[in-house]
């Protein structure tokens, strides 16, 4: 699909938006405490070196950073001029398989 200034304009701003999201759940992730992390808490028991509260938010940040890079990878292809993508329905699941 060939994408106009415009609609790439529109993507480049929900993106924008969609990494402020992300910026307010690492926030919120700060003011987590114990009992928002129960289960875990309760499964964590179980490991041989239980983890810590900070060490479980330091996770829940990590897995976070790494879908803002995503999203900022996604941005910088929409800003390379490049106006041609391919949009996929998330439905689509795409499977890998090894044959021995």
């Amino acid at each position: 699909m060939n994408l106009s200034e415009e609609n790439r304009r529109r993507l480049r701003e929900g993106l924008d938006w969609s990494i402020a999201i992300k910026e307010n759940e690492i926030v919120a992730i700060g003011e987590k405490t114990e009992e928002d992390y129960k289960f875990t808490f309760n499964m964590n028991q179980f490991r041989k070196v239980p983890l810590t509260l900070e060490q479980m938010k330091e996770q829940d940040v990590r897995k976070i950073q790494d879908e803002i890079d995503e999203i900022r990878k996604l941005r910088e292809t929409l800003n390379s001029n490049q106006n041609h993508i391919l949009i996929v329905s998330s439905d689509i699941k795409l499977a890998l398989t090894t044959t021995n």
